[in-house]
């Protein structure tokens, strides 16, 4: 005897005026004032699959999507760039109707780091003890911590070992390795 089970393959059909911001351009209304709500004409881009018509007048805030706060645009980490303190540029979408292109470039800090995950590794496994690989990686406080416990009584050798080789350890500043181990 067979067991057959039925998945349904229903699937909600967006509609294109609800369409997210990222996924359509918006006219320019060069006499409307700064943040202030006008009707423009949008369309949804050909590569998103939606029902019903694809260019439609809606309601937004007359400001460019460049224009919008940081809490308002989803930034890619800009990763392909050399480790400094100048600005790079990273590739951006908005997360709230506005005019213009919807993917734009802004000026981002280097998501690449100058910090190696093997020697952060081999700091972990040879002077994980005494806080090495924490101290490597930013975190002073817990590598202070780690040296004056002899690496948490050895329970935080062994977590920071694993954390680190598994890769949910990384440089204090948010910043990606180079490299995978």
């Amino acid at each position: 005897m067979h067991i057959i089970f039925f998945f349904p393959l229903f699937t909600k059909s967006l509609s294109c005026i609800d369409a997210e911001p990222k996924d359509m351009i918006c006219s320019i209304d060069y006499s409307c004032t700064f943040n202030t709500i006008f009707t423009s004409n949008c369309e949804v881009f050909p590569r998103v699959t939606c029902t019903g018509p694809r260019t439609f007048s809606k309601n937004i805030s007359c400001i460019y999507c460049y224009q919008l706060p940081f809490k308002s645009i989803d930034c890619e980490p800009a990763t392909n760039c050399v480790p400094s303190l100048e600005y790079t540029q990273a590739y951006c979408k908005p997360l709230l109707p506005c005019m213009g292109n919807s993917l734009f470039l802004r000026n981002s800090f280097c998501q690449k780091t100058s910090k190696s995950i093997r020697t952060a590794i081999l700091l972990s496994l040879f002077l994980g003890g005494f806080g090495a690989d924490r101290f490597y990686l930013g975190y002073y406080l817990i590598g202070a911590f780690k040296f004056i416990t002899l690496g948490g009584f050895g329970l935080g050798y062994m977590i920071d070992l694993f954390l680190i080789f598994f890769g949910y350890l990384g440089p204090s500043d948010n910043s990606l390795y180079p490299e995978r181990f």
